[in-house]
Formats: structure tokens, sequence, C-alpha cells
């Protein structure tokens, strides 16, 4: 729980929405997939916060939520902050300690099993690729966080 309140309080500290194009530049979201299972979990969990059963005929666009789920929370300045905050508390990074590749392909394969957390950051790590992973390694090695 205390990644979770690090992250939370984060929130309190940086603003980064403001530079949410900018650090969307390290990833590819097309490449971040969600099975229609996570898909259904997450929409009863943002429709029904209280985890009330709430029976509905409504069909929703599973694309189009995927979408706006990433778009509008996942992929945005202050959460890419924070998710970077999270990778760089899980090395035990402290001050202008540089994260690498390496640091970058051992995450993607053990952070959420070492932590027990998974708190979107699969999403999150898969929306680097070898192709935004240099761009990734820039900005969180230069936005002060």
């Amino acid at each position: 729980m205390s990644i979770v309140e690090a992250h939370e309080k984060g929130h309190l500290i940086r603003n980064y929405d403001e530079s949410t194009d900018k650090l969307r530049a390290g990833f590819d979201i097309s490449q971040v997939e969600m099975d229609e299972a996570s898909l259904a979990a997450l929409e009863r969990n943002l429709e029904n916060p209280a985890n009330q059963f709430v029976e509905t005929d409504e069909e929703i666009d599973s694309e189009e939520f995927r979408d706006g789920y990433l778009h509008n929370y996942v992929f945005t300045g202050d959460e890419i902050a924070e998710r970077m905050s999270q990778l760089k508390n899980y090395f035990g990074f402290k001050g202008d300690e540089m994260f690498t590749k390496e640091h970058l392909r051992y995450a993607k394969e053990h952070y959420v099993r070492d932590t027990g957390l998974d708190h979107n950051m699969k999403l999150f790590l898969q929306g680097i690729t070898k192709d935004t992973e240099d761009t990734f390694l820039e900005l969180i090695n230069s936005y002060g966080i």
C-alpha cells in the first residue's frame, strides 16, 4: 500500500497535466492490450465504484471505452509522471541516478510480480515499445521525477 500512497501523494506535489503531449511521446498507446475480462471489470468498477449489483442492457463499445480509459487516465501527464516515479522508487533511486534500458527491461518483466501490485503498471509498461523506449528514457531522466 505504500506504493499507492506515494503515487497518490505525488499527485498533490507534482502537476504534469500540461506536459501530457510531451510525456506521451515515450509511449505507443496502440500497443497496449486490454483483454475483454479486464475491460468488463474496469467498466463495472468505474460505473459502480460501490460494487453494488446493477443490471443493464446497455452495450458499451469496448474499443471506445479502452481508448478513453488509456487516453484520459493512464496516459495523462499526471499519471505518467507518478508511474515514472513508481519505477524509480522500485529501484531505490535517489537524486539524479539514470534510469537505463536495463532498468526498463527488468521492470517490464518483474515489477508487477515483485510488488504484488499492478495498479495499471502492466498497461503503462506495455506502452513503452522498442520504437519509444529511447524517448521514454530521455523523459524519465530529464523531467525531474
